[in-house]
């Protein structure tokens, strides 16, 4: 149930026009992160583009509105780099250590 509710978010414009910046901790980087750890084992179809489709979005948002001016991890560059950097290819077997913190893995 939890990954049809993730798919229904990720796909629902409407819940998607509620974020309103790029930031870890409730803006792009933090749907990309958590839609990329549940795509990894989940058993929905869909949810792996789903998530492939709002990093492009991730990156639509950096591309108009420039990377925050915060440089933390939580809302700032620092966040929004490590979900951009980190290797979620199926040639990676190894989840990210990075964000044990946020309860997602």
């Amino acid at each position: 149930m939890a990954e049809q509710a993730l798919l229904g978010c990720l796909t629902d414009e409407h819940q998607l026009g509620q974020l309103t910046d790029v930031g870890l901790c409730h803006g792009w980087a933090g749907l990309v992160h958590t839609a990329r750890r549940a795509a990894a084992d989940a058993a929905t179809p869909g949810l792996a583009p789903a998530a492939a489709t709002a990093n492009s979005r991730m990156r639509e948002y950096l591309r108009n509105h420039g990377p925050p001016a915060d440089d933390s991890l939580l809302l700032g560059q620092a966040g929004v780099l490590l979900v951009d950097t980190t290797d979620h290819s199926a040639a990676s077997s190894t989840p990210p250590r990075w964000d044990a913190c946020l309860l997602v893995g």
